[in-house]
């Protein structure tokens, strides 16, 4: 919010510019004579909007690309992105602008929400599969740094893995995409508009999860994906495949999830 913080310069000095400021947190300018109240408040949503879309919703690998792609600037972006939250979403101004009342898991959809709304004004909705997956891609990648380390492990029952239950990991993110999340990966270099005529939509299931200072990200096989979507603590792995692989192949699988910590005995 725009404050005038107890202990700083600004705030020793508050009457030379004829600033009035809550005398309690957060210290919000509640008064200017230099701004009307029109002001005020468009800068009170401005600051609600670049919080909620650029820091809680993990924005910083994709503003840059997202906004060229709009055809807009920053603060254009982010005032309209205020307004669609208001008037398309039902969104209280007193919701909006109190950060507490927000989880990033939250913004994620409102992010998807509102580009896929200035795509379409723009008949532009040929991008959208693409531009969507370059804020989920970045999303989750930054939300996986902050989860606990996903470890391999070396001591597990390597014994009839076949026929035990497993559970997978917690930490691990299993994120579905349009295009090929390998694809994706290559794409620094270009803008959203070169890879969506290089690449076409093929669909993927990315793994993330966290090693140590970084992020594992890889594309998932079908029967890789079949294990993890479905170890969930009641049902072994002949259940899961159900005759789709052999024993052998599920076992193979099965083993290298566990030794990569992705699934852990229930």
């Amino acid at each position: 919010p725009l404050a005038v913080l107890p202990g700083t310069s600004l705030y020793e000095h508050k009457e030379d510019f004829q600033l009035v400021a809550s005398e309690t947190t957060p210290y919000e300018i509640v008064k200017s004579d230099t701004w009307s109240e029109d002001m005020l408040e468009k800068a009170h949503l401005l600051a609600a909007a670049t919080n909620l879309f650029y820091n809680l919703g993990r924005a910083v690998g994709f503003f840059e690309n997202i906004v060229e792609l709009v055809q807009k600037d920053p603060v254009s972006f982010l005032e309209g992105f205020a307004d669609w939250m208001m008037l398309h979403q039902g969104v209280y101004r007193a919701v909006l602008t109190d950060s507490d009342c927000w989880r990033p898991e939250e913004i994620l959809p409102m992010q998807e929400g509102y580009v896929q709304f200035l795509l379409m004004r723009k008949h532009r909705e040929s991008m959208l599969q693409a531009a969507l997956d370059l804020i989920r891609y970045h999303f989750h990648y930054a939300e996986t740094l902050l989860e606990d380390e996903v470890l391999p492990s070396e001591d597990f029952d390597n014994d009839e893995p076949w026929d035990r239950t497993w559970k997978t990991s917690p930490h691990i993110r299993l994120v579905p995409f349009s295009y090929e999340i390998l694809d994706l990966l290559e794409m620094e270099e270009m803008d959203l508009e070169e890879f969506s005529e290089l690449f076409r939509p093929v669909g993927s299931v990315a793994l993330f999860c966290r090693r140590g200072d970084e992020v594992l990200c890889e594309s998932m096989e079908e029967d890789f994906l079949t294990l993890l979507q479905n170890c969930d603590g009641t049902k072994t792995p002949e259940d899961i495949f159900a005759g789709a692989i052999s024993r052998n192949a599920g076992e193979e699988i099965i083993r290298f999830a566990a030794a990569e910590g992705f699934i852990h005995p229930a």
